[in-house]
């Protein structure tokens, strides 16, 4: 590995030694879930006003 990064031990051990970030996935989900569905709406509402519909 540290002939591909080109770098020396201690750095090779130091990034391997790295604690995984905590994702918790259930909030992970959530939010993006709701970051998705308002995003779709948008879009949604946007082409419906062009095409003249109208719901809120």
């Amino acid at each position: 590995m540290s002939e591909m990064l080109k770098a020396t031990k201690e750095q090779t051990m130091a990034l391997i030694n790295q604690p995984a970030p905590m994702v918790d996935g259930h909030s992970f989900f959530k939010e993006g879930a709701a970051m998705i569905h308002q995003t779709q709406m948008t879009y949604q509402n946007s082409a419906n006003r062009r095409r003249g519909i109208m719901n809120n």
